[in-house]
């Protein structure tokens, strides 16, 4: 597709990771079509990515470049006629990530939507975000929180869902909340007390992931965010993440979130190394399945 060719694929930086990733990126792309049809027809709805990176991914031994969650929204063509985000926030901390990320998006954003790009730290960003919205007239918003480690604070998740009428997908990171749970050092057990939403001397001396994702659906209950679920996303080894995704419990039910449990189903058992497969597939290396 256009969208493809056009794409700076091979200049720099990028963002280079794992075949797990493509499954994080399909899970988003799974929600964003139910949740166009059903809310952009009520009201006008944007698409916030609190940490959008450069715009493009490169997955796998392979680098497969595939268009990254800020683009994400563009790239969807299944939903109703005129469903669509009315604008994009998009929000980028690392200056080179930063211009990129302009460079890829600007081109492919339709006329009928906006984009405002925020250069700085997303708990920053959240503070000036309502009043943006305000101004653009958006009444909902769907909003993805994908910080590479624990630099997203819980005042700032607190902020963004009291001051925002929005769905909220948040990367949570199992294993990166794993390997510092056994740490004593006073900084780090701040650092995670922060991310979850505690006091220091509410923090276990030790903890597993399974506590840590109880204790963060709970204070996104106390929020309003009372429908969640964890979707598990991995690769072969021990790394993994569990993707968040959590809205407001409706008079209906909520009834879009089912598709979000279809999707865990889905994924659950599977692993990156299942896109390592498509992308041999692709390039001619393996004969069709």
């Amino acid at each position: 597709m256009a969208l493809d060719r056009d794409l700076p694929v091979h200049d720099p930086p990028t963002y280079d990771r794992g075949y797990w990733t493509g499954l994080k990126l399909i899970a988003l792309k799974y929600y964003v079509r139910p949740y166009l049809n059903i809310l952009a027809k009520r009201t006008r709805v944007g698409f916030v990515d609190l940490f959008a990176g450069p715009g493009l991914n490169r997955i796998g031994k392979r680098k497969v470049p595939i268009p990254g969650s800020p683009l994400l929204p563009l790239v969807v063509r299944e939903t109703a006629q005129d469903r669509f985000f009315a604008h994009i926030f998009l929000c980028e901390q690392d200056e080179k990530s930063f211009d990129a990320l302009q460079q890829r998006v600007r081109p492919h954003l339709p006329p009928s939507c906006g984009s405002k790009f925020f250069h700085g730290d997303a708990n920053d960003f959240v503070r000036t975000l309502p009043n943006l919205v305000n101004e653009f007239d958006i009444g909902h918003c769907l909003v993805f929180v994908d910080p590479e480690g624990l630099e997203w604070r819980w005042k700032s998740m607190q902020k963004l869902v009291e001051d925002l009428p929005c769905d909220v997908i948040i990367n949570f990171p199992s294993a990166g909340l794993q390997r510092n749970a056994t740490k004593t050092d006073l900084a780090t057990r701040r650092t995670i007390a922060d991310f979850l939403g505690i006091q220091v001397n509410e923090l276990p001396p030790s903890f597993d992931e399974e506590w840590a994702i109880r204790k963060y659906r709970s204070g996104l209950a106390e929020l309003g965010k009372n429908i969640s679920t964890e979707i598990m996303i991995t690769d072969h080894g021990p790394f993994h993440y569990h993707l968040i995704p959590a809205v407001r419990q409706t008079f209906t039910g909520s009834q879009w979130f089912r598709l979000f449990k279809e999707l865990r189903d889905r994924v659950h058992g599977l692993h990156g190394g299942i896109l390592d497969l498509v992308a041999q597939q692709i390039e001619g290396k393996l004969g069709t399945l």
